[in-house]
């Protein structure tokens, strides 16, 4: 058996009874067509940020169904779903969604059908590779890790109120997936994968909407996240250094190396083109001209190293942005845009009139803004593929791993830029990842704790804490650096 999700005023037995399908059917495979409309939203976010039409990729479906086609037109002929019929190879497939009467909230049900259950776990949602290589992460995923799932429907429920009568437009599915992660959590349906882009590793916990992760504990423990401050400029730094990219070094233990070589060979991806040889000649050499000019120890590269390391980097913009033009920046959340914009966006962006963000940032850290645009050069996305490639080599190889080995029986999790441990062991888990990214890139990161525990929703400040990245000796958070 499985368990498939299906909107509550949607009986497809009744309908396929009143209503035969002009080919042979089974309705199991209805109601796991079906259910992909509510489960995909749950591993790609993206989709929450559309009109609720949720891409279902052709080929997958088809390996699972042979004749799906005939099911998606009986169901949107019937009046279950519509599509947007746009479709654009290798890039986008076409998306589908309920009608206006089938967009209610889900209820689980089950299929049984042999050879479709038999296909569907063939696709493992606990990647071998991943229990192999991370075993010391995946091992925590067991009965201990728990959800008060009675408090998490509650909560979403009032979120679902209050969206409804702002007048979202995605609410439903965004309570529909929200609801069904942590449905999967409570009933202990745990996933984790592995990317071959960047090495990211995707969990249940990472798919959570992060104010559900505040009704989770492990084994009656409270927990902890340990999250890098401002993670993506932070980790930008290693980018700046010449040695990041040397192939050559005077270093015996060549694994114990934190290079762009180094953290490729877990890749595999043919795709990562910004990890080859010949990728790398511009970048490389820009880098060595810039060093005859600036060495890593003197402006510029060292001052945006320090204003990173110090969780001080915006509003050292916001400061700058002041005494150059007499305006200032509205908010927090324009200040990361301009860093995001910069890291983010093609640098053929820069002359349009959203581009201000990255004339802004240029203006302050030009050859820093040289090196990122060196990079993106030949791919927009080379960037931020490094930067991940990056996080998840340093947390998931170096941080996690060497906790797991002098500490093997503390449970933790990862978040993609944060470590996630019972409450009472941060101190601890945060040495380690300063000790760790120090001994990498350099940078002693400007960290922050965030405590896991129902309170944190019914208080409008958030209980959490952050350390200064150099003042050891400080009680008190630097509530102004928020987390990425």
């Amino acid at each position: 058996m499985r368990t498939v999700f299906i909107p509550q005023n949607l009986d497809l037995d009744r309908l396929t009874q009143e209503v035969p399908p002009p080919f042979n059917y089974y309705v199991d495979n209805f109601k796991y067509i079906v259910s992909l409309i509510t489960e995909i939203p749950v591993y790609n976010k993206s989709v929450l940020n559309t009109m609720n039409f949720v891409p279902i990729n052709a080929q997958k479906l088809k390996s699972e169904i042979h004749n799906y086609l005939r099911y998606l037109e009986y169901l949107i002929k019937n009046d279950v779903i519509e599509s947007d019929n746009h479709y654009i190879k290798d890039k986008k497939s076409k998306g589908y969604r309920f009608t206006q009467q089938y967009r209610t909230e889900v209820k689980p049900g089950l299929i049984h059908k042999r050879t479709l259950l038999k296909k569907l776990n063939k696709k493992s949602r606990q990647d071998p590779k991943t229990k192999r290589k991370y075993h010391y992460l995946t091992k925590w995923f067991d009965s201990g890790l728990q959800i008060d799932f009675p408090a998490t429907q509650e909560y979403l429920l009032e979120e679902l109120n209050t969206n409804q009568s702002i007048g979202i437009e995605n609410a439903l599915l965004k309570f529909n997936s929200r609801y069904l992660s942590a449905y999967w959590l409570n009933e202990k349906n745990f996933f984790y994968v592995v990317d071959s882009n960047v090495g990211r590793f995707h969990s249940i916990l990472t798919c959570l909407k992060s104010e559900l992760r505040n009704f989770i504990t492990y084994r009656g423990q409270s927990l902890v996240s340990v999250d890098i401050v401002n993670s993506q400029p932070c980790l930008s730094v290693a980018l700046l250094d010449p040695n990041f990219y040397s192939i050559t070094s005077n270093h015996t233990d060549q694994s114990n190396l934190f290079n762009i070589h180094n953290i490729s060979t877990s890749s595999t991806n043919k795709h990562n083109h910004f990890l080859s040889p010949s990728s790398l000649y511009n970048i490389t050499s820009y880098i060595m001209l810039s060093k005859s000019h600036y060495t890593s120890k003197s402006q510029p590269f060292m001052q945006y190293k320090t204003l990173v390391s110090n969780g001080r980097l915006y509003e050292y913009i916001e400061e700058k942005y002041w005494q150059n033009t007499g305006i200032k920046v509205p908010s927090r959340k324009d200040l990361k845009s301009i860093v995001f914009t910069v890291l983010f966006t093609d640098n053929r962006f820069y002359g349009q009139k959203e581009a201000a963000p990255k004339r802004i940032f240029r203006s302050i850290f030009p050859q820093v803004y040289e090196v990122f645009s060196q990079i993106k050069k030949k791919d927009s996305t080379a960037l931020p593929r490094l930067l991940q490639t990056i996080e998840s080599k340093l947390m998931l190889d170096l941080v996690a791993k060497r906790i797991a080995t002098e500490r093997p029986n503390m449970p933790i999790f990862t978040i993609h830029d944060s470590i996630v441990c019972p409450d009472g062991n941060e101190i601890y888990v945060a040495e380690v990842i300063k000790e760790e990214m120090e001994k990498a890139i350099g940078v002693t990161p400007c960290l922050k704790f965030e405590y896991w525990k129902p309170e944190n929703l019914k208080n409008s400040i958030n209980a959490s804490g952050k350390i200064p990245a150099f003042n050891e000796s400080s009680s008190t958070a630097d509530t102004d650096n928020e987390n990425q």
